[in-house]
């Protein structure tokens, strides 16, 4: 008997805060319009394929393909914009080459009755997994719960059928482990704890010599750095290693590494506040075996204990925890494991270590999930179990402590130290995801396993045709920017059309889903004129002039009074005076009230302290660095980007929009859009005498590195509170709706990303076109 995927109970997010498997979550929108799971929108979007994609385009762009000829397949943004026009043509061409591509494909093209019968299946998965958990068999913890003695007073295991299975899956050579991926602490650890539950039981002493071997000349790869690292090893193995001792077990116990391990777990345990894990729910207890010799059990047993009797709904610490303490509660847990999984160990309910955590205790992670991420995330939200838990998860913040493994680990540690967290857009890591992992990768944490429910070819293929079908989605939009860019002549006045590409791409990056599009294309329109204001005020073509009546006209809403104005600075303020016009009509449409004057404010802010820095410029005035921060902060455009919030799907009122919450929000993220600008294009600034924070900070005899880094403290702090700000506010002001305040950091990552290595608008830059290829215009392959 082996205890499997039964040892996975409900964790308390979900048993404690969501509602009953039939009941209705609660819905993010109480307004005009329900903001839909992206579960129910898939189901909608394959009844009616009118509302994501049209039949020729769409129907090319969103099918997986399995070729890797991606040059021939689509349009690059590169050569993008120029052939848009030409829709006719381009689609016969894109249907051409899809024709050939699907009479050379072994893979047919998902169609609705495929994506259907996926979806159907992962919800029968995930009901599975809620009803009884679902991870793979680990000898681990399976050798732990065989050295239950039984409660009747015979001689044997309480459970009997652990042993069989123990010595039914050993490997061939000698170790017991995952049978497709070796991972040498993984398999000495659970090698280890096998030949320790069979020797206590005195049988299988032919698979404990065959163990043996295995771990005398395996142990000293340990000292092999390059190897996946289970979480807690130090502390665990050399506890388990004494026990192999009393055992008289015959291992080589004084290899250097043996004593490289103990030393890290005694300077772990000096650094790990002990009296904390009686109080505070922390990851140690998911490996309270290693710690046995310390913990007092009888006080961990009166605070830590799981609602369901374990520790950690792991069942090795559940199972180290009855041996020393007899626990009722404990053995109850684990009397419930055989009886629903025919009788292997599960690495237990991994999903479940969460809260506050140690930093010297684990390794964390802040990607939990591979490519099953936000399809993962749809099919919850479906089957009506509750999302308040999904968004804990997908935002920050504790995290589980997961590692996948089987992917290039230069890929893995690059991404992670080239992206934090604070400064990456979302669905480039999901393109990341989709590109990187498949279902044969498995899972570290204090053991390896796999997730069944989670890594599967079904969720793969769902997970890129949904992929697919939304980016067939924000073509289509392109197409109409792209239009609406020259349409307003702003091709011919002072841009061109891969700017537009550019924005739009940061909005795709920041709102994907289909039921966003309003909110996107008013965040691609919005960040256009931005980048035109500010190019207007800036441009030393235009006159100073010109650029006093662009003020007048802006505050008194009157387009007559550039009448006069040289080149084509009145058309330039029409298109967008026009357009802002146009976004204020049709947020107050989605409102369902009058918006227009947030929205003029809010432009007329940016438009005066455009013109006061051209104004400085022009009477060559150098600005304090607080009068310089007063004007900038608005400057820098992160404000003008706030009108998308109207078109979030939730009601705004008033209230919301003049709170002093909301107002240090857009403090908050004013400083570090700055910031990020400032630190980047000082020297260009410089050279064309406009003020920056280092170039007035250099009056103070400052060197240039010291300045920079008082300003990355002064943005990681904002940071924090804007974090703070936006997932735990006070709520002693009016708030705006969760969605909103999500854009608002969504954005600022989207500045910090942009501004990471360069100026934001660089889309010469490689890895900038090939970002924007992968998100925009190359589907995902099969």
């Amino acid at each position: 008997m082996a205890i499997s995927t039964a040892a996975w109970s409900a964790p308390i997010w979900m048993t404690s805060t969501t509602p009953n498997a039939g009941q209705v979550p609660r819905n993010f929108s109480s307004g005009l319009r329900p903001s839909l799971t992206l579960g129910a929108r898939l189901s909608d979007l394959l009844l009616s394929r009118s509302t994501c994609r049209n039949k020729t385009l769409g129907d090319n762009v969103g099918a997986v393909h399995t070729t890797n000829d991606s040059a021939s397949r689509v349009p690059k943004w590169r050569n993008y914009a120029h052939r848009i026009h030409s829709s006719a043509t381009e689609v016969k061409e894109l249907e051409t080459t899809d024709n050939k591509l699907s009479a050379n494909s072994s893979t047919a093209r998902p169609n609705d009755t495929h994506m259907q019968a996926w979806i159907e299946e992962i919800r029968g998965l995930l009901r599975s997994m809620f009803e009884k958990g679902e991870t793979s068999d680990s000898p681990y913890d399976t050798a732990w719960v065989s050295l239950i003695p039984a409660v009747d007073g015979s001689q044997g295991p309480q459970f009997p059928n652990t042993l069989k299975w123990i010595a039914r899956n050993q490997l061939e050579d000698g170790s017991w482990g995952d049978v497709d991926f070796f991972s040498i602490q993984n398999n000495v650890l659970c090698t280890l704890m096998c030949i320790i539950a069979l020797k206590s039981w005195n049988t299988g002493l032919d698979s404990v010599e065959k163990g043996l071997r295995f771990l005398r000349k395996s142990m000293a790869l340990l000292e092999d750095e390059t190897h996946e690292k289970l979480v807690g090893f130090e502390l665990v193995f050399p506890s388990i290693l004494d026990h192999a001792k009393n055992l008289d077990l015959d291992l080589p116990y004084n290899l250097p590494v043996i004593d490289k391990l103990r030393a890290a777990r005694e300077e772990k345990l000096r650094k790990i506040p002990l009296h904390l894990i009686y109080t505070t729910p922390t990851s140690v207890t998911y490996s309270l075996e290693g710690i046995r010799d310390v913990v007092d059990w009888e006080q961990i047993s009166q605070q830590q204990q799981q609602t369901d009797g374990s520790f950690g709904c792991s069942p090795a610490a559940t199972a180290c925890a009855y041996l020393h303490t007899g626990n009722e509660s404990c053995f109850r847990y684990l009397t419930s494991i055989p009886q629903l999984c025919d009788g292997a160990g599960t690495s237990a309910a991994e999903s479940d270590v969460r809260g506050p955590v140690h930093a010297t205790s684990l390794t964390l992670t802040t990607r939990p999930w591979p490519f099953a991420y936000f399809v993962c995330m749809v099919m919850i939200s479906s089957l009506r179990i509750g999302i308040e838990w999904i968004i804990s998860l997908q935002d920050v913040v504790y995290v589980h402590v997961l590692e996948v493994a089987d992917v290039e680990m230069t890929w893995q540690v690059g991404s992670a130290l080239s992206n934090p967290w604070y400064e990456h857009l979302p669905r480039l890591e999901h393109r990341s995801y989709l590109d990187q992992y498949g279902p044969q990768h498995v899972w570290i944490s204090k053991v390896l396993y796999r997730m069944h429910s989670f890594t599967n070819s079904v969720f793969l293929k769902l997970a890129k045709a949904d992929f697919n079908l939304c980016q067939s989605k924000h073509q289509e939009e392109l197409q109409v920017l792209l239009r609406w860019n020259e349409e307003r002549g702003f091709n011919s006045i002072r841009t061109r059309e891969k700017q537009m590409v550019y924005c739009f791409y940061v909005a795709v990056c920041i709102l994907p889903a289909p039921e966003q599009s309003m909110a996107r294309t008013v965040w691609a329109k919005l960040a256009m004129l931005n980048v035109l204001i500010d190019d207007f005020f800036d441009s030393p073509s235009e006159s100073y002039t010109d650029k006093v009546q662009f003020l007048e006209a802006f505050r008194s809403r009157n387009p007559n009074l550039m009448d006069g104005t040289g080149g084509e600075a009145k058309l330039f303020f029409e298109s967008i005076y026009n357009t802002i016009t146009e976004i204020a009509a049709e947020g107050s449409l989605f409102q369902g009230r009058d918006i227009s004057h947030h929205v003029y404010n809010i432009w007329l802010r940016l438009v005066e302290n455009q013109f006061k820095e051209a104004e400085w410029k022009h009477l060559n005035y150098e600005p304090s660095l607080e009068e310089y921060m007063s004007v900038s902060e608005v400057g820098i455009s992160f404000e003008a980007m706030t009108p998308t919030q109207f078109f979030m799907g939730e009601k705004i009122s008033p209230a919301m929009v003049d709170s002093p919450h909301t107002k240090r929000l857009m403090h908050l993220a004013n400083v570090v859009a700055r910031l990020s600008n400032d630190i980047r294009t000082y020297q260009r600034e410089e050279s064309e005498n406009k003020p920056n924070w280092v170039s007035i900070s250099k009056r103070n005899g400052l060197t240039e590195s010291e300045i920079i880094e008082e300003a990355r403290k002064v943005m990681d702090e904002h940071m924090k509170q804007l974090v703070k700000e936006t997932y735990s506010p006070s709520k002693s002001h009016p708030l705006l709706p969760r969605s909103a305040r999500q854009l608002y950091f969504d954005t600022v990552r989207a500045i910090r990303f942009a501004y990471r290595t360069g100026d934001a608008l660089a889309p010469h830059m490689l890895d900038t076109k090939q970002s924007i290829d992968s998100i925009l215009f190359e589907p995902v392959l099969l």
